[in-house]
This record gives C-alpha cells, structure tokens and sequence, in this order.
C-alpha cells in the first residue's frame, strides 16, 4: 500500500488520477479501488542517463511515440509497458522521467467507468 510506505501524497494531478510523491520523486496513476495502473520515476539519476545508451543496453523498443516536443521509448515486458520518456532539447537527450504502465489495468478501469455512467 502506498499510502502506508510514503504517508499522503504531496499532490494530485489535476487533469488526471495521479498522487504525487515529490520526496521520492514517484507519481502513481490511481483508478478505482486505489488500483494502481501507472507508476512514474522522476529520479534524478535517470537525467545522467542517454537515449544512446539506453539503446545499447535494452536494444531498440517495441514501439516509439512522439508528442509535443518529447518522444517515448516503449518497451514491452511481461504484460507491461516500461516507457523511458525524453524531451527533445539536444541530439541524444538525457530521460525526463520514466513509466512502468499496465495498459490491461487502464483498460480495466476505463470500462468499469463506462459500465457506471450507463447505470446511472
């Protein structure tokens, strides 16, 4: 439980279910029942870290997506998506932060959302 190692989250997220652990440099995606479907790193020893030698040691990712100036890196493990998020302010950038992400959980979520709202 979260809550019980880390005591109560510094913040939430506004546009989405995240509580913020700015001490430990940790964001946790939280949906119904404190189920947890996205836990975000922002530990500074991952800024030392390059794309390039990301990629010489977990090898190309699965898939790469790009968004307003940052691109992810996402590797797919054991059902989950481990995703190495970089901004795009030099020519081999250093990780801004970093996902571990249940896509199925999300998904999970989402439709148990969508099965209340018909019920209502």
């Amino acid at each position: 439980d979260v809550k019980k190692k880390y005591g109560e989250p510094s913040g939430k997220s506004k546009d989405f279910p995240y509580y913020i652990y700015g001490k430990q440099h940790l964001d946790f995606g939280v949906g119904k029942n404190n189920l947890i479907f996205d836990i975000r790193s922002h530990d500074p020893k991952l800024m030392e870290i390059t794309r390039s030698e990301v990629v010489k040691i977990l090898g190309v990712p699965n898939n790469i997506k790009h968004n307003d100036g940052e691109s992810i890196y996402i590797y797919k493990i054991n059902g989950f998506q481990f995703k190495l998020i970089y901004v795009l302010d030099e020519d081999d950038p250093t990780i801004h932060h970093s996902s571990v992400y249940s896509e199925s959980s999300f998904k999970n979520q989402e439709e148990e959302k969508k099965k209340e709202e018909k019920k209502k």
